[in-house]
């Protein structure tokens, strides 16, 4: 038999069936674990718990979605900005190594950024030294 202080007899699903044990355990579950709560207004019968676990699944989902999306556009942001910092390192390296003409290195540095920003990241240093203008 069940013991008298289990959450089973203490919420009256002591002669309930199998499937309603199910609903109300998934119920507590979900609830829980999405930080939904336990407030004033619940689920009483098997049909709402099961709504309610649906309902809040897709919420865990949409809010997941969401977060996953934000983190992904963040990091592409950041990769934008290390590919363009690279691609001045370079354009450094170049103007110490070949000594370039103040004008020239500034040319030089206004067609990185206008290529980067109509084109895009670039995928390595040839591909930047490509797109200088010669």
């Amino acid at each position: 038999g069940l013991w008298p202080d289990t959450w089973v007899v203490r919420y009256g699903f002591a002669d309930s069936s199998t499937s309603e044990l199910y609903a109300a355990s998934m119920y507590w579950t979900i609830t829980t674990i999405t930080t939904v709560g336990y407030g004033d207004i619940s689920a009483g019968t098997t049909t709402e718990r099961w709504i309610a676990v649906v309902v809040m699944v897709i919420g865990v989902m949409s809010y997941s979605f969401a977060v996953s999306s934000m983190s992904s556009m963040f990091s592409q942001l950041d990769d934008r900005k290390q590919k363009m910092k690279e691609a001045k390192e370079l354009l450094q390296k170049l103007d110490y190594t070949y000594n370039l003409s103040t004008l020239f290195f500034l040319k030089l540095q206004k067609a990185l950024k206008v290529r980067f920003k109509t084109q895009g990241i670039f995928q390595d240093k040839n591909e930047i030294l490509q797109s200088l203008p010669r």
